[in-house]
């Protein structure tokens, strides 16, 4: 599931599908919009849905409109919008050979025509429970297919970040081996390769993307860490000398999870979650920058820049945490090799207490630190987080969906770009809410869902609602394990999450939690404004 950027009406666009200018529609305003993707294991059952939240005048409550469009190609794996072209998406799937013998993969670029919904009778909106009468099925508008049919596996795509940029970032599987070539000579059938595509020149909607430049993923080594020639390790570890890159790396064979594209310093950097760690890339050489690792144990599932601050970074993971880290402080790039639980035995008994980590059931890793310390970690889950997104603009608040069955609000003033500088950071720093708050029931959607937060009501205590650091709300009514959640780029007050049996919650921001960001923001702007008056 993604948030939509803009319209996809026709109205708001020219002949050349450039947005058009707003002059001519004063009265118009876009709606949030998320896309989903379902599968099916009927031939042609996958379908692709466009969720759109309908705001009316106070005599009427909010309501949800449902677009299904049929996706003929296989399951929808990954579905990824285009900040630069709000009518477009791209939607990477998998189907059989007509054999039935094999799992193929591809990606392509798709349209949403331009079309009316209509509106769901149903308070809740749930594509399980739909007949098929209520839900008209739709044609998408294909567009072009992304020229990655040289590669195996198409397993991640993340888009440019930038309103005029409508490049791609893709996660692939190793080469198909050519007659003659040596180039897949010692490739595992688990690497991992980080491929750029360019969009074509002017429209977007118009011609297709090149395949510009790859690499293939590896850790680098740093002589100051531990050595892959280290005693503890030679006996109990075999690394072949296919899997060191030329740059004296790891080759990563990891399963990559997610991508997230920076859009910070001209989107030159990339993130890639792989197993219990998270790698960076600079695009500009195509080279590792950072490598974060054992940060969630035994996986790392999701992860996010902070909109406004470069150096922060989310994660979330199967150990029920959710993290932020500061990567000036973990900027390093080092590859170390495990060992069997005899070497690690060694290790840890050879490393001194003082710089141990605590033993805790929600980081059981290697036991040998890595010098990776998170600012906070939040641990309002009980089982894995699956998807962590960051507010649009509000870099204070971010949310979180996992396969506990809810959906969690935090507040984080302290790590936000209004705080003048970053609290130090603590491995073990949990923030809850206080055993003496206050539970108050949130604003609503349509009545599909009830957001409940805790919080103390008094605004002028800076501990409470949005200004304070740790859960602000969760919305438990989901049934099912929650898979994806993200914020509206349109409305940035709107959020949406989709489970495992198909329900799609809409819910806002509660009215208290956003009155209290908003009047503070106002008063540091008035604090701000009198000390310049004064000089």
């Amino acid at each position: 599931m993604v948030g939509l950027y803009g319209s996809n009406d026709q109205a708001n666009y020219d002949a050349e599908g450039r947005h058009a200018s707003s002059s001519s529609s004063n009265d118009y305003i876009e709606k949030a919009k998320f896309l989903i993707g379902c599968q099916s294991v009927r031939p042609n059952g996958s379908q692709v849905h466009l969720v759109t939240l309908e705001d009316h005048d106070l005599s009427r409550p909010a309501t949800l409109t449902n677009r299904a469009f049929t996706h003929a190609e296989g399951e929808v794996v990954d579905l990824t919008a285009l900040a630069a072209a709000p009518h477009l998406f791209v939607s990477v799937y998998s189907s059989l050979t007509k054999r039935m013998t094999e799992c193929l993969t591809g990606a392509r670029v798709w349209r949403l025509p331009y079309t009316t919904p209509l509106e769901l009778e149903d308070e809740a909106l749930d594509f399980a429970d739909l007949p098929p009468t209520q839900v008209e099925l739709e044609e998408l508008e294909y567009v072009s297919t992304l020229p990655l049919d040289n590669y195996s596996l198409i397993k991640k795509i993340a888009a440019h970040p930038s309103e005029t940029c409508g490049d791609l970032a893709c996660i692939l599987g190793p080469p198909f081996p050519t007659s003659g070539s040596a180039d897949s000579r010692g490739i595992s059938h688990g690497s991992s390769f980080l491929g750029i595509l360019r969009a074509p020149t002017g429209n977007l909607g118009n011609g297709d993307y090149a395949l510009e430049s790859t690499m293939q993923l590896s850790i680098p080594m740093q002589n100051n860490y531990l050595k892959l020639t280290d005693d503890a390790f030679a006996s109990e570890t075999v690394v072949a000398a296919s899997d060191h890159s030329p740059g004296g790396g790891v080759n990563l064979s990891s399963p990559v999870n997610a991508i997230r594209w920076s859009p910070h310093r001209k989107a030159c950097t990339i993130a890639v979650a792989c197993d219990s760690g998270v790698l960076g890339i600079d695009l500009r050489c195509m080279q590792p920058c950072f490598w974060l690792e054992d940060i969630h144990w035994p996986c790392v599932r999701d992860l996010d820049f902070n909109p406004n601050r470069d150096h922060l970074l989310a994660t979330s993971g199967d150990d029920g945490c959710v993290k932020l880290w500061d990567l000036r402080q973990n900027s390093s790039c080092t590859a170390t090799r495990k060992g069997t639980l005899g070497a690690t035995k060694r290790m840890a008994a050879a490393t001194p207490l003082a710089t141990r980590e605590p033993f805790s059931f929600r980081n059981v890793g290697s036991g040998i630190s890595k010098g990776h310390q998170p600012l906070i970690t939040l641990s309002s889950h009980s089982h894995w987080v699956w998807s962590v997104r960051y507010h649009p603009t509000r870099d204070q608040l971010l949310v979180s969906a996992g396969s506990d069955s809810a959906v969690c609000l935090y507040g984080l003033p302290s790590f936000s770009s209004d705080a003048k500088e970053l609290p130090p950071a603590s491995a073990t720093s949990l923030r809850k809410p206080s055993a003496d708050s206050l539970t108050h029931s949130g604003s609503e959607v349509d009545d599909l869902e009830r957001l409940s937060f805790s919080g103390s009501q008094d605004s002028s205590n800076k501990l409470a609602l949005g200004m304070r650091d740790g859960l602000l709300a969760k919305l438990d009514t989901h049934e099912e394990s929650v898979y994806a959640v993200d914020w509206s780029p349109i409305d940035a007050w709107v959020f949406a999450s989709v489970n495992y049996d198909g329900t799609v919650s809409v819910n806002r921001v509660p009215d208290p939690i956003k009155l209290d960001i908003l009047l503070h923001n106002e008063a540091e702007d008035d604090d701000a404004n009198e000390e310049e008056s004064e000089e």
